[in-house]
C-alpha cells in the first residue's frame, strides 16, 4: 500500500476518534448541566422555604405578649401543645418529656410566666418549624421563651423548646413553688 492510500484512512479514523471524543464531551458537559439545575433547582426551593420560615419567626418576634387572667391547668397546657404537634405532624412518641416550671412574676408586676420545658427526639426541621408556628397561633397566650437544637442527621433534631404562658395575678406573694402548685 502507498502512504496516499494509509493518509485518507488515517484521517478519517483520527476524525471518528475526534468525533467520539467530541461526543462524549458534549454528553459529559450535558450531564453536568442537568445536575447542576437540579441543584440549582433543590436551592432554589430551600432557599424560598427558609424565606417563608424567617417571615413566620420574624412575625412571631413582634407579636405582643397575651395574658390571661387565669393560671392555665397544666392539662390544658399539655392538650394545647399535642394539637399543636398533631397540626405539625410529629408524632407524640417524639416528645421525651414535659416538665412545667415553677410561676415567676416578672418584674414586680402582676404578670406571671409559666413555663413548659420540652425535649423533642429526631423531629425533621420542617415540622419543627410548624410546630413552633401552630403552638403560638393557635394559642395567643403562648410565647416560645427558649429553643436549642442538636443535629441527629441531617435535616433532623433534638430539640429543647421552653413554652410560655402569661397570667395576671395581682397578689404579690409568690415564693419558689413545686411544679403544679397553685401560686
Amino acid at each position: 500500500m502507498s502512504t496516499t492510500s494509509q493518509s485518507p484512512l488515517r484521517k478519517t479514523r483520527i476524525a471518528l476518534a475526534a468525533l467520539v471524543t467530541v461526543g462524549f464531551l458534549v454528553g459529559v458537559l450535558w450531564s453536568s448541566n442537568q445536575q447542576l439545575q437540579a441543584a440549582v433547582s433543590i436551592q432554589a426551593t430551600a432557599t424560598t422555604q427558609l424565606a417563608r420560615d424567617m417571615l413566620a419567626i420574624e412575625r412571631l418576634q413582634t407579636k405582643p405578649h397575651v395574658a390571661s387572667e387565669f393560671d392555665m391547668p397544666q392539662a390544658d397546657v399539655m392538650a394545647r401543645i399535642q394539637a399543636a404537634m398533631t397540626a405539625a405532624s410529629i408524632p407524640h412518641n417524639t416528645l421525651a418529656s414535659s416538665v412545667p416550671q415553677a410561676p415567676r412574676r416578672l418584674n414586680k408586676s402582676s404578670l406571671l410566666e409559666v413555663t413548659q420545658r420540652l425535649s423533642l427526639e429526631d423531629v425533621p426541621l420542617e415540622k419543627l418549624t410548624g410546630f413552633l408556628f401552630r403552638v403560638t397561633e393557635d394559642n395567643p397566650g403562648f410565647e416560645i421563651s427558649t429553643i436549642a437544637l442538636r443535629p441527629t442527621s441531617e435535616a433532623r433534631y433534638n430539640a429543647d423548646i421552653g413554652i410560655s404562658h402569661f397570667f395576671v395575678r395581682e397578689d404579690r406573694h409568690i415564693a419558689h413553688q413545686p411544679p403544679g402548685a397553685q401560686p
